[in-house]
């Protein structure tokens, strides 16, 4: 039932509740034999395409409402979108001054 919930959540862009599900899931799952030597990658990758998926819509998302969001600190966020940004994942620029995320758009 958790992970239905947690599916369903991620898919209804309740990314907060689909993390804080994850968070609880994690020690049961570090716990399978099979899954246990890829939870951190996997975890990364669904908090990853969680990011991808809230910030696609938008030509500039506040930083401080997607920290809300993500149930996460303003800097943390900052960094996970630096790291994002700079492996490809999401075409954008940080303002770090106004803390605004910005869509990079490509010239015609």
């Amino acid at each position: 039932p958790e992970m239905r919930e947690l599916i369903k959540d991620f898919y209804s862009a309740r990314y907060a509740n689909c993390l804080k599900i994850m968070g609880l899931l994690r020690g049961e799952l570090l716990l399978d034999p099979y899954l246990h030597n890829h939870i951190k990658a996997l975890y990364t990758r669904i908090r990853e395409k969680a990011l991808v998926q809230y910030f696609s819509p938008f030509l500039s998302v506040d930083m401080n409402k997607m920290a809300v969001a993500f149930n996460t600190d303003l800097k943390s966020l900052e960094e996970e979108l630096t790291t994002a940004i700079m492996s490809g994942l999401i075409k954008a620029r940080i303002d770090s001054d106004k803390k605004i995320l910005y869509a990079r758009q490509v010239n015609e």
